[in-house]
């Protein structure tokens, strides 16, 4: 290949995003987040999968880097987690799923389903509001769900929708943001371990379409 064109390819790929995003699974993150006055930066990323199909690409922010999942949920500094989806998903799954989730996170009696009537522990309220935020409508690849703790205030929730980005609620504390971030986090995740070490930057699937 001529020095020309290896030059010219490098040049299309820098006009191809911007140096303020990163794409993965073919779909584009930003590489920094705001938490308050905190400027947050992509920790890690990866791409939540199901039988093979790619679910949502998902980017864990932090106010400086951390491979320590226990250390992240236990602290309380400003963090976020944004999830952009790649698949439509009905509300009925996404209550299934999240509140199947939140049960194994928090330690909840098993059930042969799951929903805003089990007991989730002392974050069930909690659990129980965020929930009828996230399950309103059915997803779409447009979509992008982002949670952003900041400490002193609680967990922000943002929904965009394709067109514009609605704050659906703050839940205070920080326990419910552990018991949210565990869901990714977590010793033993829901979303299983290769997402956890993606967004923890021990492993990493950037540019995996």
């Amino acid at each position: 290949m001529c020095r020309k064109m290896v030059m010219a390819i490098l040049w299309i790929s820098t006009m191809v995003l911007p140096v303020s995003a990163l794409e993965i699974g073919g779909v584009v993150l930003p590489e920094n987040l705001k938490a308050g006055n905190e400027q947050l930066s992509l920790n890690g990323a990866g791409i939540r999968t199901v039988f093979g199909f790619k679910v949502y690409a998902v980017g864990l922010y932090l106010s400086k880097k951390d491979s320590d999942g226990k250390a992240i949920l236990d602290s309380d500094n400003p963090m976020a987690l944004k999830m952009q989806w790649r698949r439509a998903v009905p509300p009925q799954k996404i209550n299934s799923v999240f509140f199947e989730s939140f049960a194994k996170v928090t330690g909840s009696p098993e059930a042969s389903e799951y929903g805003p009537t089990n007991n989730y522990g002392p974050q069930t309220k909690e659990i129980v509001l965020f929930m009828s935020w996230v399950s309103k409508e059915e997803t779409t690849p447009e979509h992008a769900w982002t949670y952003i703790y900041t400490p002193g205030k609680g967990t922000d929730v943002f929904m965009y929708n394709g067109k514009q980005e609605t704050l659906m609620g703050t839940i205070k504390g920080i326990e419910f943001k552990k018991v949210l971030f565990s869901i990714w986090l977590s010793e033993d995740p829901p979303v299983g371990i290769k997402l956890k070490k993606n967004l923890l930057g021990l492993e990493s699937d950037i540019l995996d379409f």
